[in-house]
């Protein structure tokens, strides 16, 4: 379980903080003669996502400068997301070193098996609520660089010049994500369920029954 967890882990977050992808289309500019002159507008969108940083000028028809500039930041919860995945990691390997180097500690020490399932508790929630934050931080960026609405809201330079060709990012390593991180939520609940045989919580209960049961037995 804990070689699951590590390995969901590390492709949760590398793949959202290896991401990168980028929009573009064309602008056309109208010449004395037959022939178009093109040119291409094309920016990146990276880890962490802050789409507001993308202020760039081009170069257009007959040498004006004009400027490309979107609105949004959604690096919060994407450094939330990836914050997550890290933290979730070195728990893991710092536990599976426990399991494998000091098994005699998590079984004479009562408070180990109680506080690692009470982390993995929290870190169960943690993976759902950076899961949750994510999906919404990803849906408001591919409405912030929907290429169409861009070149609508540049009056400026698809106004005045005749625009054209729009590609739109690709977000699908993204939406993997994401499912990795539900994934995750599973795993650290399914470890949750399981560690709880362990605490001292269920062993006192099953104490207690066992007594009780014995002394309801009739001489």
């Amino acid at each position: 379980m804990k070689i699951l967890q590590c390995g969901c882990s590390i492709f949760t977050f590398l793949t959202t903080a290896s991401f990168s992808t980028t929009f573009s289309f064309l602008v056309v500019c109208e010449t004395r003669t037959i022939d178009k002159n093109t040119y291409l507008i094309e920016e990146r969108i990276s880890y962490p996502f802050w789409i507001g940083s993308v202020q760039s000028d081009y170069e257009l028809c007959d040498r004006n400068y004009e400027q490309l500039h979107l609105s949004g930041d959604f690096s919060t919860n994407a450094v939330f997301f990836v914050v997550v995945g890290v933290m979730a990691l070195l728990y893991a390997v710092f536990t599976m070193g426990v399991y494998i180097c000091f098994i005699h500690i998590y079984s004479t020490r009562t408070w180990v098996p109680a506080l690692d399932w009470f982390v993995h508790a929290a870190f169960t929630v943690l993976w759902l609520a950076a899961s949750i934050a994510w999906i919404k931080g990803l849906v408001g960026m591919q409405i912030a660089t929907y290429v169409p609405t861009i070149m609508e809201e540049h009056i400026d330079i698809c106004g005045v010049f005749e625009c054209q060709s729009p590609k739109e990012p690709d977000f699908s390593l993204l939406y993997v994500s994401i499912t990795f991180g539900f994934v995750n939520v599973f795993l650290w609940a399914t470890n949750f369920a399981f560690l709880y045989k362990e605490t001292c919580f269920y062993k006192n209960r099953m104490s207690f029954d066992a007594g009780a049961a014995d002394s309801s037995v009739p001489v």
